[in-house]
């Protein structure tokens, strides 16, 4: 005889029947919402019906999914990462090619700088200083000027550099070196960025197969706890609202925006 599962205290009234097991609830749920739902199962939830003999066949399966998911997620770098590391590797960059730009044109404004001075440092500028308006080209771009200036100038012109001074004790060199750093940072990150967009075609088509196999695990417990007590509607409504109920709310907050909010969660991985 089937033993009555002991639920948790203040039970949300009871209906009659399971909220629903139509597949589409669990198809609105994105990587996410399936972050934050199976902990809540398999943590939270499991206990408060591993007796049942769905439990028994879909947990097991469900904490193998949830270890491949966990596996997978550090190497899923998003768009708004990579956005952010290049945009400030960027906003250095172009401070010191601007600093760089505004320092030589200030001091070439100086009435009275030394000939050599003003010769050695035009010299520069057409040479090896960056301008203004390479703040505008392409970050690709910004990171190869940095570089090659970087391999160009000689060791005499950096010495010149060194004749201009700056506060703290520093020279026009210190903010070459500077910037050439942050041409180099840039350079890199945007390898990096053209290493993992290649490897995350590989990642996002094995993410959205594991959300296609959690999905449906997910629909087939739902369903095999329906299936298992239907000769008991309170019990399993009671059951379903336990287990379930995090995963309803979820899928209530995708389509709460409408039916473009839930096509956008529903195509997304």
């Amino acid at each position: 005889m089937r033993r009555r599962l002991g639920l948790r205290a203040r039970k949300p009234p009871i209906r009659g029947n399971v909220r629903d097991t139509d597949p589409s609830i669990m198809r609105t749920l994105t990587l996410s919402d399936l972050s934050l739902a199976l902990p809540d199962l398999l943590d939270r939830k499991a206990s408060d019906f591993d007796v049942t003999l769905a439990a028994q066949l879909y947990l097991p399966r469900l904490r193998m999914l949830r270890a491949e998911l966990t596996a997978l997620s550090p190497h899923v770098e998003t768009a708004e990462t990579f956005v952010a590391e290049i945009s400030a590797a960027d906003a250095r960059h172009d401070g010191y090619a601007g600093a760089l730009a505004g320092f030589a044109a200030a001091y070439l404004r100086l009435p009275d700088l030394p000939s050599s001075d003003r010769r050695a440092l035009e010299n520069l500028r057409g040479t090896v200083l960056p301008e203004l308006e390479d703040a505008r080209v392409p970050y690709a771009t910004e990171a190869n000027l940095a570089l090659e200036r970087s391999r160009t100038i000689t060791e005499a012109q950096l010495q010149h550099l060194e004749r201009f001074p700056l506060p703290e004790g520093r020279s026009l060199r210190d903010v070459f070196e500077a910037y050439v750093a942050a041409g180099r940072d840039l350079d890199t990150l945007l390898r990096r960025r053209a290493d993992e967009a290649q490897q995350s075609v590989i990642d996002r088509r094995t993410a959205g197969q594991l959300r296609a196999r959690a999905i449906g695990l997910l629909t087939q417990l739902r369903e095999a706890i329906a299936m298992e007590f239907e000769d008991d509607p309170e019990q399993t409504a009671a059951i379903d609202r336990q287990v379930f109920g995090y995963i309803d709310a979820l899928h209530d907050a995708r389509t709460a925006s409408g039916p473009m909010g839930t096509q956008g969660t529903q195509s997304s991985p």
